[in-house]
């Protein structure tokens, strides 16, 4: 397994568009990204990229907004060739704390069985709804091949 890329959370008190204003924005950041704001920003109003005259433009949805869903399972999915992994854990969480670890195959999330990757599961763990609830039931396979059940608290 190779090492991580290390990756930060930060909290951004406030991001504004002009007029438009987004609260507490949580964003990741690493080596590669590190010019990225990952906020999922079409979520909070529309984006326009307009890459003949080099414009950017944004019309939320309402001027003032909070960021949503600022909690975490202490964990963040991968989308890999075939499957789904671990890509992020979070220092300091529960995840880390049961030993869960980037690279270990997610096999199934709650009751939806994630051992191979279709384009209807790339669509599921995308729409991330499972991450809205208190709880979470993770199935993951860890560097061993030992196949392991946690359940997880939002943090």
């Amino acid at each position: 397994m190779a090492e991580p890329e290390k990756k930060n959370r930060a909290l951004i008190s406030k991001i504004k568009f002009g007029n438009a204003e987004i609260k507490n924005v949580i964003s990741i950041g690493s080596e590669k990204t590190k010019n990225a704001l990952g906020i999922q920003l079409a979520e909070y109003g529309t984006v326009t990229l307009d890459f003949i005259n080099k414009t950017f433009y944004f019309v939320p949805l309402k001027q003032f907004q909070d960021y949503q869903n600022q909690e975490t399972f202490g964990f963040k999915d991968k989308t890999e060739e075939t499957t789904y992994s671990i890509g992020i854990v979070w220092t300091k969480t529960q995840a880390e704390n049961i030993g869960l670890k980037n690279g270990f195959q997610i096999l199934k999330i709650n009751d939806q069985d994630f051992t191979t990757r279709t384009s209807e599961n790339d669509c599921i763990i995308f729409l991330a709804d499972f991450y809205k609830n208190s709880k979470l039931n993770l199935t993951y396979k860890d560097e061993k091949g030992e196949i392991k059940t946690a359940e997880l608290v939002q943090e």
